[in-house]
């Protein structure tokens, strides 16, 4: 019966239907798209990784064995030093968009390690007592932040975030001074301010491929130096 009707339709009266339901199709896939975007609201998780580089003062290491010297009565003389200001870093989060613009989210932050090795001599009343002095500051701890995103086009967007970096902030140090070697370690625990913009990419349903970059300052205290840190990185996210 559908047939027969269909024959007895005029001719340009089955091409409009034809056309009709061509474009029934195509604006059905375009709000299929538009969902698509819309669904990527709500809970997601993410990684990243990438090079954190430090602007720890190297001093404060090297001024702490001078000082002892002097204590002591001794003096210092410094013949090479090195330092190693980026190392591999890494961050997990998990947040939640609460709309196309604007999210909070909750990270665990591993910033790498700064590394700093120095060679010299104590000049004592007993004479020159060669050494090897290495240091080692690294960080890590939580992060809360909110976040703002500016979407360019369904797949393409840019965000924002400022928080605060609650991170635990550790210098070791080795001594070696004739074949006898001594170390330390310390801890410092305090906020820092982070802040973050990124480019993200959506593909599929769920995925999105990010660049990020975070600058946290004044991490750690007096008693372990302070320093800025700044962290570019590549990653992912996954919206449920």
């Amino acid at each position: 019966m559908r047939a027969s009707i269909l024959r007895r339709m005029p001719e340009f009266s089955r091409r409009s239907l034809t056309a009709l339901i061509l474009l029934g199709a195509a604006l059905g896939g375009t709000a299929s798209d538009i969902a698509m975007a819309g669904d990527l609201d709500g809970f997601y998780v993410g990684g990243n990784y990438g090079r954190a580089r430090s602007a720890y003062d190297t001093n404060f290491v090297a001024s702490q064995l001078a000082t002892a010297a002097s204590d002591a009565g001794d003096a210092q003389t410094v013949d090479s030093s090195r330092v190693f200001r980026t190392s591999a870093a890494w961050w997990a989060d998990v947040g939640y968009w609460f709309g196309p613009h604007f999210g909070m989210e909750a990270a665990f932050l591993h910033l790498g390690e700064l590394k700093y090795a120095s060679t010299g001599s104590l000049v004592t009343s007993e004479g020159n007592e060669p050494y090897v002095l290495g240091a080692e500051v690294s960080s890590r701890g939580p992060a809360l932040s909110v976040a703002g995103r500016l979407p360019l086009t369904e797949s393409l967007e840019v965000d924002a975030r400022v928080g605060d970096y609650y991170g635990k902030t550790t210098l070791s140090t080795a001594l070696l001074i004739n074949s006898q070697n001594t170390s330390t370690s310390q801890s410092a625990t305090g906020s820092s301010l982070l802040l973050g913009v990124g480019v993200g990419y959506t593909f599929g349903t769920h995925w999105s491929l990010r660049l990020d970059y975070l600058r946290i300052g004044r991490v750690g205290n007096d008693g372990v130096g302070k320093f800025d840190l700044n962290l570019p990185a590549v990653g992912f996210s996954f919206t449920f």
